[in-house]
């Protein structure tokens, strides 16, 4: 059976953010654990950061990524300087990464992740899939662990941010930090179970956008407009505006 810990913290000097993270989590015994799972804004150094863990924990697996703030025990916070931490205590899982994962062949990568998930012998029930969030294709990821996997198991996750810039991301397996890496942790603990959501916490306000044309899971008209024009006038933004003027919910509007 597999035990969690978990702590956040907004501390300015990196080594000293994961060292006060790992003590709340695991309190003096900071090596007694077997995966350590970090998110932490772009305001910190990701290789000092892994290092520190590796230092505290010598023998446990260490995943990382960017993001664009934390939402932890402690509540929700978006500053440059945000850590959140993940430790995992036992066997029952598998771990999985790849390196230049783009979006012309993140089916192919997606494959690869899930075949080393699927050697690795453990009865995996469920996924946490974490990607660059630049330049990828999560459809295609995700078609890639259900032709292994099936469709019954349950793949989550999300990809690496940088405080909304959209110009890199960080991602990091044990002691290498990469820009267009992605990694899966497969889960075989019969014990756990998943409740999924999405939501960023964001209040609708105005009238809504209607669909009026689609095709699929495109949408091809908001009030009988040309949808992205529409959106955009909604925002009171041009209709020459860039998908980093309207972040996050302009990246729907890429190809």
């Amino acid at each position: 059976m597999l035990q969690f810990n978990s702590a956040n913290a907004r501390i300015v000097n990196t080594r000293r953010g994961v060292m006060e993270c790992m003590e709340i989590a695991l309190g003096e015994n900071t090596a007694d654990c077997d995966l350590i799972l970090l998110h932490a804004s772009i305001g910190h150094d990701f290789q000092e950061m892994v290092d520190q863990a590796r230092l505290l924990a010598p023998n446990a697996r260490i995943l990382a990524a960017s993001c664009c703030g934390v939402v932890g025990r402690e509540g929700v916070s978006e500053s440059m300087k945000d850590i959140a931490l993940m430790t995992v205590k036992g066997k029952d899982f598998a771990v999985a990464s790849v390196d230049q994962i783009y979006g012309h062949n993140s089916y192919e990568k997606g494959l690869e992740m899930a075949n080393q998930l699927k050697n690795s012998g453990q009865d995996i029930n469920m996924i946490y899939f974490l990607a660059s969030g630049i330049d990828i294709d999560n459809n295609k990821c995700i078609a890639a662990f259900e032709s292994v996997f099936g469709e019954d198991v349950t793949i989550f996750g999300a990809t690496s941010s940088d405080n909304m810039k959209g110009h890199i991301s960080f991602q990091a397996v044990d002691d290498k930090v990469y820009e267009h890496g992605a990694f899966a942790i497969g889960f075989s603990d019969p014990t756990l179970s998943i409740d999924t959501q999405a939501t960023h916490g964001f209040v609708a306000i105005g009238e809504p956008l209607v669909v009026t044309k689609s095709e699929g899971h495109i949408i091809k008209e908001f009030n009988n407009k040309p949808a992205w024009q529409e959106y955009l006038t909604r925002l009171g933004l041009p209709h020459d505006a860039s998908c980093g003027d309207s972040i996050p919910i302009g990246a729907l509007g890429e190809k």
